[in-house]
């Protein structure tokens, strides 16, 4: 039991960090004054992966806020 705990902490590290590189590395500007970015994606793939929970707290993260 402990161990999945742990396991899915790392993995939620892991999806942390993926949705960081990809929103602050890939840009793609948009015509409405931002840009569009794969964070988005990343995140509706964590919470996928992790489960609601754990997803929501990549969402809530200040990694797009930058």
């Amino acid at each position: 039991m402990r161990d999945m705990k742990i396991r899915k902490m790392v993995l939620a590290a892991l999806m942390a960090a993926l949705t960081y590189v990809a929103t602050m590395v890939v840009r793609i500007p948009s015509p409405m004054q931002g840009y569009v970015n794969l964070g988005d994606c990343c995140v509706l793939l964590s919470g996928w992966i992790l489960g609601p929970w754990w997803g929501c707290l990549l969402y809530t993260s200040d990694a797009a806020d930058d």
